[in-house]
C-alpha cells in the first residue's frame, strides 16, 4: 500500500527510480547530481575545507551548461574537448601550470564519475579513456633553480610603488605571501628586530605565530614604508591604499618577469618559471649559503630543517663544500 502520502501507483513509480538508480540503468542521473554526491562523501572521508575546495575547482572549471548533462549522454571525445580546452597561457610556463590545474581538475571529475560507477548509478566508465597532460608537474627545487642575485635585483628593478615595497619585504624576510598580507604596522617590532607572522597551520584553521628575526637593512626599510602609518593598518598596501590579498601579486609579478627579458645581459633576465614564492626560496638558500645555521633559518622562516633539506639539498651541499674549502685553506 502507500505510505500515507503517496497512492500505491506513485510509491511504485518512486520505488522504480530508486531501483533504477542502485541498479546502474538510472538514465536521468545528471553530472551536477553526480558531483554533489561526490562532495558529500569528500566531506565525509576527509574534512568540510576538502569538500570545499573539490566544490570550487569543479564548479569553477566545469560549466553549468556541461553539469546539466546526463552522466549516461557524456561521451570519451566531449571529455577530452574540455580537458585539453582548459589549457591557456602566453607562454610556455603558463601553459605548464595550466596543464597541471586542468589535470587535477580532470582527476577530480573522474573521481566524482567512478564513485557513481562504484555504486552502480552510472554504467560504462567512458572518462577513464581520457588521459591527464604529460610533462606538466614541476620538479623539487635544487640549486639550479633558485634566483641569483642579479635576478631578484632585476626583479625589484622591474617593479614600483606598493608591488615593489611588497617584494623587496619579501626577499628580505623570506615570508609566505599570505603572511605579508595579514601582517600589520604593529606587528612590526623595529626596537626588537622582528616581524610578528600568522599561517594556518596545515589548512586545519588553527594559527601559527611566529616573530621573524630582521636585519638591520630590513628594519630600516620597513621604518621608511610604515612611518605615517597606524598601528592596525596593513604593513604592506597596493597602490590604492587598500590590502593585498588572494591572487594580487599574480599579474604585476608575471609583467615584472617579462621585463626583465627585455634586460640585454642573460644573467639580469628572471627565469619564464620564476613565481613570486622564489623570492622565499631566494632568501633560505642565501641564507644558507651566508652560514646561518639551518635549524635558525627553518625557525625564522616557519617550516622544518627536513622541509629545507630536502628543498635546497643542492645548495646545502655547494654551501658545505665551500666552507670544507675555507676550513682547508685555513689549515692548508
Amino acid at each position: 500500500e502507500g505510505d500515507g502520502n503517496l497512492s500505491h501507483g506513485d510509491a511504485a513509480e518512486a520505488a522504480g527510480k530508486w531501483f533504477a538508480k542502485v541498479k546502474g540503468t538510472n538514465a536521468q542521473y545528471t553530472l551536477k547530481e553526480c558531483i554533489a554526491d561526490y562532495i558529500q562523501k569528500v566531506e565525509m572521508d576527509n574534512t568540510p575545507e576538502a569538500a570545499k575546495h573539490t566544490r570550487m575547482r569543479l564548479n569553477k572549471h566545469i560549466p553549468l551548461s556541461t553539469q546539466n548533462k546526463l552522466v549516461s549522454k557524456l561521451t570519451t571525445a566531449e571529455i577530452k574537448k574540455w580537458h585539453r580546452g582548459m589549457v591557456k597561457g602566453e607562454n610556455a610556463e603558463e601553459k605548464r601550470k595550466s596543464k597541471d590545474s586542468s589535470n587535477r581538475t580532470l582527476s577530480m571529475l573522474k573521481a566524482a564519475l567512478n564513485y557513481a560507477y562504484e555504486l552502480d548509478i552510472v554504467g560504462t566508465p567512458v572518462w577513464n579513456k581520457v588521459k591527464p597532460h604529460k610533462g606538466v608537474k614541476r620538479g623539487k627545487k635544487d640549486s639550479a633553480d633558485l634566483l641569483t642575485d642579479r635576478q631578484v635585483a632585476a626583479l625589484l628593478k622591474a617593479t614600483s610603488g606598493g608591488f615593489y615595497n611588497l617584494c623587496k619585504t619579501a626577499a628580505l624576510t623570506g615570508a609566505r605571501y599570505g603572511e605579508l598580507c595579514k601582517a600589520n604596522k604593529k606587528d612590526f617590532d623595529p626596537d626588537g628586530h622582528t616581524l610578528t607572522l600568522r599561517t594556518l597551520k596545515g589548512g586545519g584553521g588553527e594559527e601559527r605565530i611566529r616573530h621573524a628575526e630582521l636585519s638591520d637593512e630590513t628594519v630600516v626599510f620597513l621604518k621608511s614604508i610604515t612611518k605615517d602609518k597606524m598601528p592596525n593598518a596593513p604593513l604592506l598596501t597596493k597602490d590604492d591604499g587598500e590590502r593585498w590579498g588572494k591572487s594580487h601579486q599574480f599579474r604585476p609579478w608575471k609583467l615584472a618577469v617579462r621585463t626583465t627579458a627585455k634586460n640585454k645581459d642573460k644573467a639580469d633576465r628572471a627565469p619564464a618559471w620564476a613565481v613570486f614564492y622564489d623570492l622565499r626560496h631566494y632568501f633560505i638558500s642565501t641564507a644558507l649559503m651566508e652560514g646561518v645555521p639551518i635549524n635558525v633559518v627553518a625557525e625564522n622562516c616557519g617550516t622544518s630543517i627536513k622541509m629545507i633539506e630536502e628543498t635546497y639539498a643542492k645548495a646545502s651541499k655547494a654551501f658545505k663544500h665551500d666552507a670544507f674549502n675555507r676550513l682547508g685553506g685555513k689549515l692548508g
